[in-house]
């Protein structure tokens, strides 16, 4: 039995020959070529990573979590992430003056988020030249 068979399909896929052919199977060895196999993983990945992502991404659900990665989706995020990262940077300030003893690590992580905003701009500027 392969390894793909135990991992995708099971028995069934596995051990699908002349047999499983006859008894009206639909997947036959013509079938089993690693492209068919690698583009059937790669999919199914992609919908469970879209689906992770969008349970605890908030700039994932409000952008649509199955959506074709067009321009206008790649924008949607960008301006949504640079929200999260300005709001954030105003919560690490508000921390940093009630808590002075921290203010090394918060201004190391607010420098953190400003190059995180810069790169988002960028790569906006981009998706926004692409629509």
């Amino acid at each position: 039995m392969s390894r793909i068979g135990l991992i995708r399909g099971g028995l069934a896929t596995a051990t699908m020959g002349a047999a499983g052919a006859s008894m009206g199977a639909v997947a036959g060895p013509a079938e089993w070529n690693i492209a068919g196999l690698a583009a059937r993983a790669l999919f199914n990945d992609w919908i469970l990573w879209r689906i992770v992502n969008g349970i605890f991404s908030k700039c994932s659900r409000q952008c649509g979590v199955l959506k074709i990665n067009d321009p206008k989706r790649q924008v949607c995020r960008y301006q949504c992430k640079i929200k999260m990262y300005t709001a954030a940077i105003q919560g690490l300030k508000i921390r940093m003056a009630k808590d002075p003893s921290k203010s090394e690590k918060i201004k190391a992580r607010i420098q953190k988020f400003s190059e995180r905003i810069a790169e988002l701009q960028r790569r906006l500027s981009g998706a926004k030249e692409e629509m």
